[in-house]
């Protein structure tokens, strides 16, 4: 008898754009999509010690955020942002690699407190709408920062990130 294996190639980035959202732009504070107007002046890439490097590329015509070596990875809003009045914190993730990515709004006067997205599956988009109550703790009155880590699981890893806003 003949044994035949065969290793399928494990996509290393998406072949498909990120889904699309619907929600009404009024109900909207996007830090980065381009289906909505997001918040001017958010710096991507602050200088947090991280290994991640960040860059941006087109996915099928959209635009979408790849964390390369990715161990963890803050963004910086312009200013404090009051997101008191809404429900909801909305990203879209693929990894090839990746096991455990936590993320969390930052306050400026509670801090953080990060959540793991589950399920965090390999090779596909997954989408994440974040009850922000569950963010126990952080009060959205005075939002100024973001963090995505992956320290937990496998480091470094690769990340693309996309559709990053707040709704109701």
């Amino acid at each position: 008898t003949y044994h035949v294996n065969f290793v399928f190639p494990v996509a290393t980035e998406p072949t498909v754009a990120a889904p699309v959202p619907t929600h009404d732009a009024a109900d909207v504070m996007s830090i980065y999509s381009e289906t909505y107007t997001d918040i001017a002046g958010t710096n991507f890439n602050p200088p947090w010690g991280q290994s991640t490097v960040v860059s941006f590329m087109d996915i099928v015509g959209n635009e979408t955020m790849k964390y390369a070596t990715f161990n963890y990875q803050g963004i910086e809003l312009a200013g404090n942002q009051d997101m008191s009045a809404m429900e909801f914190v909305h990203v879209d993730i693929w990894t090839p690699d990746a096991t455990v990515i936590k993320a969390t709004p930052i306050s400026a006067t509670t801090g953080e407190f990060l959540l793991e997205l589950t399920p965090l599956n390999q090779g596909s988009w997954n989408s994440y709408d974040i009850p922000v109550g569950d963010f126990t703790g952080v009060s959205m009155a005075d939002i100024f920062q973001l963090k995505f880590d992956g320290q937990t699981g496998v480091t470094p890893s690769d990340v693309f990130i996309d559709n990053i806003y707040f709704w109701k």
